[in-house]
């Protein structure tokens, strides 16, 4: 839990939910104005009610007024000068900080609430063991994307919160069940927000760079004008994986493939007419 240590209203709140923070960062600034004034205000009346238990105790001298009256008096001055000291106090620490190295998880307050000494305001979570996410990918999003690609989550629960990630893993599975495309990512998951199980959204800042090459037209299949699909040796080396690709002009019995690969692919450039997305293969070397 963050507390505060004073009373009074908070001015700014400098970090959002799902910020990182630093142990003895400021997160947020009571408004120094209203602080200031309390403590003026509380001064005040401090030196009223003493004026006022200084003519009680003459006046109890002189027999005017009873020993009870100047008791509660007294007890009035003592509480008053206690709140006096805590606005003097509360003048100089002036702000929320956190106590811990983390992430906000939680804020029980905005700008502008009035809070109270010892109110828990917000939750700073610390960072805990890193959780995994799988998805499932259409074909070209699991071209669009490669190892080690910046990634954010979002939880379906806290949809004000945003996680920070990366790709971890691709790859075709040979299964008939869902989209054969998946990958993993890895991501900081601080006080287990994201439960296990539990959906969350992501966005993947995948690698678009394309790289031209000119490939024979034996390799083209189901071809349209300047679109046409090639097969390409996916899953770790297993599996044949069919790609859609933007043509470019022709050159003799060879064709520039424009947009669609990425450097470091293979390109199947023979024997395409007997494959099928997923059909088993076996490199030889």
């Amino acid at each position: 839990n963050i507390t505060a240590l004073t009373s009074g209203i908070i001015e700014k709140l400098n970090f959002k939910v799902g910020d990182r923070v630093k142990k003895g960062e400021v997160l947020a600034t009571f408004d120094a104005r209203y602080l200031t004034l309390n403590w003026v205000e509380d001064g005040l009346e401090l030196i009223a009610e003493r004026e006022q238990l200084i003519s009680l105790q003459n006046a109890a001298a002189a027999g005017k007024a009873s020993t009870e009256e100047v008791k509660r008096q007294q007890e009035k001055v003592s509480l008053l000068t206690d709140i006096y000291y805590n606005s003097k106090y509360a003048r100089s620490k002036n702000d929320i900080t956190a106590n811990l190295d983390g992430r906000i998880i939680t804020w029980h307050i905005s700008a502008g609430d009035s809070v109270r000494a010892g109110q828990a305001v917000g939750i700073v979570a610390n960072y805990d063991p890193d959780a995994i996410a799988r998805i499932e990918l259409t074909e070209p999003d699991y071209y669009s994307l490669t190892v080690n690609d910046s990634a954010s989550l979002i939880p379906a629960a806290k949809p004000d919160l945003r996680l920070d990630g990366k790709v971890i893993s691709r790859d075709i599975n040979d299964n008939s069940a869902g989209l054969p495309y998946t990958a993993e990512i890895r991501f900081e998951n601080p006080g287990a927000l994201a439960a296990l199980g539990s959906k969350v959204s992501i966005s993947i800042k995948g690698n678009k760079e394309s790289v031209v090459i000119l490939a024979p037209q034996d390799a083209l299949t189901e071809r349209d004008g300047k679109s046409a699909s090639v097969f390409l040796v996916a899953g770790k080396g297993r599996f044949a994986a069919r790609r859609h690709v933007l043509l470019g002009p022709e050159i003799g019995y060879r064709i520039v493939i424009e947009k669609g690969l990425r450097k470091g692919e293979q390109l199947i450039i023979q024997g395409v007419d007997h494959l099928d997305h997923g059909t088993p293969v076996m490199l030889i070397q």
